[in-house]
């Protein structure tokens, strides 16, 4: 399956080892994500370091680990598709649409993600870790 992953899981991935990590290292799935989540990533490192166990350098380790099995979408096929997520999500949360825009312009299966508010979207399927493990 193509799955497209939201920031809150590689979050949850680079904190704890459980099924979130399993999940995006068992190669079951091909997993992407966008390039804003690597933003994110970046600008939470504090906070994922304090929240981990782990030392700076194992965090940096880790994150090109599980960025190895993790495929960024192009930006310009993000904003392309991002007027029809826009739209989908209007009454939802449009914050999630950069993660739609991506899974429309891939041909995702579905969109990793606890995000209940993503849930009610019912475009492209979402699933969480108890769908993949």
């Amino acid at each position: 399956m193509k799955i497209v992953v939201d920031t809150n899981r590689l979050i949850s991935a680079l904190i704890k080892d459980a099924n979130t990590r399993q999940i995006l290292l068992s190669g079951k799935n091909k997993f992407y994500t966008i390039e804003y989540s690597i933003w994110e990533l970046k600008k939470h490192q504090m906070h994922i370091i304090k929240k981990s166990t782990l030392s700076p350098e194992n965090i940096s380790a880790l994150f090109a680990l599980i960025m190895s099995a993790i495929e960024i979408v192009d930006e310009k096929h993000v904003k392309k598709n991002m007027k029809e997520a826009t739209q989908i999500l209007k009454d939802v949360d449009t914050g999630d649409a950069p993660f739609l825009a991506a899974a429309i312009a891939i041909n995702a299966d579905a969109i990793f993600s606890h995000d209940k508010h993503l849930k009610q979207q019912g475009f492209v399927k979402v699933v969480t870790n108890k769908d993949l493990h």
